[in-house]
């Protein structure tokens, strides 16, 4: 909970991809490379997704690339297609 707080209040309270801003539609999500079993917990390693955009990300079908920029897998890309090529604040995965 204390995780999903601090990356909540670091994203504004918005999805970084979707600009959601429905909390129960929200989850905080590790950024690919961080280890919550390592103690990687704080703000700085993770980001704000609506529910549907976490499993994708978790799944390797929407990836966001160093620059903020999503990507969408070709499979999933005809339902969320809105998203392909949108930069998030690149700050969130500094």
């Amino acid at each position: 909970q204390a995780f999903r707080d601090a990356v909540f209040r670091a994203c504004g309270g918005r999805c970084v991809v979707s600009g959601c801003e429905v909390p129960e539609a929200l989850e905080a999500a590790h950024i690919f490379g961080r280890d919550w079993r390592k103690g990687e917990n704080s703000a700085e390693d993770g980001i704000l997704l609506r529910r549907d955009l976490h499993a994708l990300y978790d799944r390797g079908l929407l990836t966001i690339q160093e620059s903020g920029a999503v990507e969408l897998d070709p499979k999933v890309r005809p339902h969320y297609k809105v998203f392909d090529g949108v930069f998030i604040n690149s700050q969130a995965l500094a």
